[in-house]
């Protein structure tokens, strides 16, 4: 297979690595990359996310801010879990469904619609 260690979109990017060393490597790798492109790197809005451990053994620096190391986040519409649970994931997914559905209620319930 193919191994896929950074997902983008748009100014969404999501780094996976499988250890400190080599997370460090990319996000500097990422940092340089985005500063030939005049871009920075928004340290406030960078989280840390360790799946399989509530918490990381290294801390990730960006330009000398420390990254915060959260327990789930939401990454494209999807929370994402430090222990891979899905259950959080369906019951938000089920009840947007829910309020979509009653948004549409009046043109269910339309006498006028045939």
């Amino acid at each position: 297979g193919t191994l896929v260690n950074n997902l983008r979109f748009a100014d969404d990017i999501d780094v996976l690595e499988e250890d400190c060393d080599s997370l460090h490597q990319q996000i500097e790798q990422l940092k340089i990359t985005a500063e030939e492109a005049g871009l920075l790197i928004n340290t406030k809005k960078t989280k840390t996310l360790v799946f399989g451990d509530r918490n990381i053994e290294k801390h990730v620096q960006i330009a000398g801010n420390i990254s915060e190391n959260v327990e789930q986040f939401e990454y494209l519409g999807s929370l994402l879990t430090w222990d891979n649970n899905c259950s959080d994931e369906i019951k938000r997914r089920i009840g947007k469904s829910i309020g979509a559905m009653a948004a549409l209620k009046s043109i269910w319930n339309s006498k006028k619609i045939k």
